[in-house]
């Protein structure tokens, strides 16, 4: 019988058989890309089955493979713990929380704090602040701080796992119904079109990771709610949004705190002297209303943590999820609701 091809030829004739490419040679795929095709190498990248199909001379396939195997890694990826927490302000801290004196009053000097403030129209003070916590020690002095005077509540402990340079999004909250507008069907129906709006707190998170192991964090931050006080267009409810941008540079598993976000709240409460209060035109007199204004402040605390996968000993889902358990521990110890 005939002699089998040699897969790599002593003589260097092309890899797989076949012969050399022209400069003319334009080869037809319907579903195959052509990566690459000179004089002596044909690659055919193949979509539907992740492979790459190369011809070439047994000297140039296995420069290809090297330059493959450094192309061919599981990207980095970055899983970052987030605890989301509400205060209650005080008389103290009715313009917010003052993160820095925080710190300092519980032996923390922050490695790095900026802070900025801004007014937007209808909503109030709006102030933002950033500052970097190094070591669960002293997330857990500083929550401590803060829960000696102040209501505060633990409202979400979310975890996400977002590829390099790629956008991931936090969520919690309601979707509200909002009425988009009419239709007029067949027959004169009119239908009503109806939308539906996020409310609550949206996170989004894109990880950049240096060659020293530094994360760059692109952060968008909105809190929004619906303003019971006023009814829109249709009576369609009115929303309070309050949006913040920012970039900061995280050491891997450094925490930042982000607080600033302030809503205000406030109820009308009607009280009386029971039954009186009922009877006509005298209830009056018997009956009084209050204002019940509680102001509230949002932060969360977020902890970068770099997943290398190609790494032989690196960091691993489970061990991440062990480290930021005690997050967990350090609200359920301040008896936060």
């Amino acid at each position: 019988g005939n002699r089998p091809p040699q897969l790599f030829p002593e003589t260097g004739d092309d890899v797989l058989g076949g012969e050399n490419l022209s400069a003319g040679d334009t080869p037809v795929s319907a579903s195959n890309t052509v990566v690459s095709a000179n004089l002596s190498v044909k690659i055919v990248a193949d979509e539907a089955t992740n492979s790459l199909l190369i011809r070439s001379t047994a000297r140039d396939y296995r420069q290809l493979l090297t330059t493959i195997s450094q192309l061919d890694v599981v990207p980095l990826q970055v899983m970052v713990n987030a605890v989301i927490a509400q205060i209650t302000l005080n008389d103290e801290t009715r313009f917010g929380v003052d993160w820095s004196r925080i710190a300092d009053n519980a032996a923390l000097a922050p490695i790095s704090t900026s802070t900025s403030t801004n007014f937007v129209p209808n909503l109030g003070g709006l102030m933002f602040s950033k500052g970097f916590l190094d070591g669960s020690a002293r997330v857990e002095a500083t929550l401590d701080a803060i829960a000696v005077n102040n209501d505060v509540r633990l409202l979400a402990r979310p975890s996400l796992t977002v590829s390099n340079n790629q956008e991931g999004e936090i969520q919690i909250g309601a979707e509200v119904p909002v009425e988009a507008g009419q239709s007029i069907g067949t027959g004169g129906v009119s239908t009503t079109n109806i939308q539906y709006r996020p409310t609550g707190i949206e996170l989004y998170i894109t990880p950049q990771i240096n060659e020293d192991g530094v994360v760059n964090l692109i952060i968008r931050q909105v809190l929004s709610s619906v303003d019971n006080s006023s009814a829109g267009v249709n009576n369609n409810p009115v929303f309070n949004n309050q949006e913040i941008s920012t970039t900061v540079v995280v050491r891997n598993g450094e925490n930042i705190v982000l607080g600033g976000l302030i809503q205000t709240d406030t109820e009308l409460l009607n009280t009386g002297v029971p039954l009186l209060n009922r009877i006509p035109g005298v209830g009056n007199l018997f009956s009084y209303q209050q204002d019940n204004t509680e102001r509230r402040e949002l932060f969360i605390v977020l902890r970068p943590e770099i997943i290398n996968l190609n790494a032989e000993g690196g960091v691993q889902y489970s061990d991440i999820l062990d480290r930021f358990e005690l997050a967990s521990e350090l609200f359920e110890d301040l008896n936060v609701q």
